[in-house]
């Protein structure tokens, strides 16, 4: 009998936040690595990034929990799709 996989996959998501409000996306994609960079900022505990290119919409997130080492959020108005970002050192 063949083994059933998830639908769902879980690709390695690397997000680098800078100082001056500048964050780039690298999903490490099997044949290509996708990179997305945005422009962010956080007001209390709403996270905003809009993409750099010309035409896209702003993605609004909640921030759930907010430490030195980890990141979990969600999207407005979906709070039952989380995501977490770990440091990595």
């Amino acid at each position: 009998m063949r083994s059933l996989y998830s639908a769902a996959v879980t690709l390695p998501v690397t997000m680098k936040f800078k100082a001056n409000g500048v964050a780039k996306r690298i999903i490490q994609l099997p044949f290509r690595n996708g990179r997305a960079k945005y422009k962010f900022s956080v007001d209390g505990t709403n996270l905003r990034l809009i993409d750099k290119n010309p035409g896209n919409q702003p993605q609004d997130y909640v921030i759930e929990t907010l430490t030195s080492d980890s990141l979990v959020y969600s999207l407005m108005g979906n709070e039952c799709q989380k995501f977490k970002l770990v440091r990595v050192k």
